[in-house]
């Protein structure tokens, strides 16, 4: 679940323009025609790839020196051999790259990727496709890891593009798409994505149902994203279905995952728990992704007032988050709920921590920054929270984000005259909260102690005795 994902309205015009976008490429291109007999249907129309590939130079942006210029000829050479099809790769290179360029030498981790595209360059008549979208797909997984999104978008297109049938490409490409804000790429990809696994499914491969899932839950978040809460629940529920068909349990709590904050942010509460409550009983806690649940649904507790209830969870789950995205938004949170409860201690060492990862340009930063808007507001402190729901908004507008700017607009509203903030409220002993806050706590205690890594905790070393 992305959280605090608040009105539609804003979204509107952003996703009608992705519809039209992908129609009007269906209308110019026609439908790609795979396979035959039974094949052959509805599930045999394939939405096309992006026409054009991204701009060639966001790589030199973000890599420079050796690094950059090698990954920038590269990437040319991929698209160039992928377009020129198999009949037609012979010679194709006059130079091999390593003679162009050269051979970096700083990136051990994906030697044997950069290894695969020099012998691409040296020899294209002999590259095998598997290989060569295998080598592009652990470079884009190299580069996301360094948050150098833009190059991992790239090499995964370039991966999609050389195994133009295969959904988990395509599926990565329209991921990485969405984190860079780009809803029309990542549109195109994630259909495609879904009707690849269609296909697959008809040829009978048993992992089509893992990729149809995936896909879908993709194409929910990017829906999410928009503010287009309808078309987002019907691609997660398709998600639950085919995971649980597959025998993906943990895959469906992924789905119920988000799925609560679609219920919630329509206004179906008790919708929203049942979700949270099917997470819970899907997942392990032993799940690599447990973590993010028990953070989420912290943040269902604290969207509902249950403020000091979600401070213990918060606390325990912090140090096991690992992803910098849901380490950001749980401190935000952790001070957006001090600050309701009047501790200031607290909500100052949180809010340090958070404006020091939004100075790194966080992917989520607009929301963290809301959160400390409320928590300033708490305080009243009305101008400190003026500043940050202004700053929050103009981030949210560069990245396409709608759900976060009517949630700061209102928040500016109520600076302006002055109104309270967070008022802390207390679940029913027995109720449906307290027995989800009862299970989620539980199962924390199963999970492994988290690592002892400066980066896996907070400097002022939560929780606060």
């Amino acid at each position: 679940m992305y959280p605090f994902r608040g009105g539609a309205s804003a979204a509107a015009r952003s996703s009608c323009f992705v519809e039209r976008v992908l129609a009007s490429s269906d209308q110019a291109r026609g439908p790609e025609r795979r396979g035959a007999g039974s094949e052959r249907g509805r599930f045999s129309l394939v939405p096309p790839m992006p026409v054009l590939a991204r701009p060639e130079g966001e790589v030199l942006d973000e890599c420079d020196g050796l690094l950059g210029g090698f990954f920038w000829q590269a990437l040319r050479d991929v698209l160039l051999w992928a377009a020129a099809g198999p009949e037609a790769r012979r010679g194709l290179f006059v130079r091999p790259l390593a003679e162009i360029i050269g051979v970096p030498t700083e990136v051990p981790d994906v030697e044997a990727a950069i290894g695969e595209l020099l012998a691409l360059s040296a020899a294209p008549e002999r590259a095998e496709p598997a290989r060569v979208a295998e080598a592009c797909a652990e470079l884009a997984l190299w580069a996301e890891g360094r948050e150098k999104k833009r190059t991992a978008a790239h090499f995964a297109e370039a991966a999609a593009r050389v195994e133009p049938h295969v959904s988990a490409r395509s599926f990565t490409a329209g991921r990485l798409n969405r984190r860079l804000g780009d809803a029309v790429r990542a549109a195109m990809w994630y259909s495609r994505a879904a009707r690849l696994a269609r296909l697959a499914y008809a040829r009978g491969e048993k992992r089509s149902e893992v990729d149809f899932a995936n896909a879908h839950l993709g194409y929910g978040n990017l829906q999410h994203d928009l503010g287009k809460y309808t078309p987002a629940e019907y691609h997660y529920l398709k998600a639950v279905r085919a995971a649980l068909r597959s025998g993906r349990k943990s895959l469906a709590a992924s789905a119920h995952h988000n799925l609560i904050g679609v219920a919630f942010d329509t206004g179906r509460v008790e919708k929203a728990l049942e979700h949270a409550q099917a997470a819970v009983r899907l997942l392990p806690s032993r799940h690599p992704e447990f973590p993010a649940l028990v953070h989420d649904i912290a943040l269902l507790l604290l969207r509902q007032s249950y403020f000091s209830s979600a401070i213990p969870i918060l606390e325990k789950v912090l140090p096991r988050l690992e992803r910098r995205n849901n380490r950001l938004i749980a401190l935000a949170s952790l001070a957006r709920c001090a600050a309701a409860v009047k501790d200031h201690i607290r909500f100052e060492r949180a809010a340090s921590a958070v404006l020091a990862i939004v100075a790194e340009d966080n992917e989520s930063s607009d929301t963290a920054l809301y959160h400390l808007a409320e928590g300033a507001r708490s305080f009243w402190e009305w101008e400190r929270a003026h500043d940050l729901a202004t700053q929050a908004i103009q981030i949210a507008r560069d990245r396409g984000n709608a759900a976060i700017i009517p949630l700061a607009e209102r928040l500016l509203v109520a600076v302006a005259m002055h109104e309270r903030g967070d008022v802390d409220q207390v679940p029913l002993e027995g109720g449906a909260i307290d027995a989800l806050w009862q299970a989620v706590l539980r199962k924390l205690k199963k999970q492994p102690a988290p690592d002892a890594r400066p980066e896996a905790v907070p400097p002022e070393h939560y929780p606060i005795d």
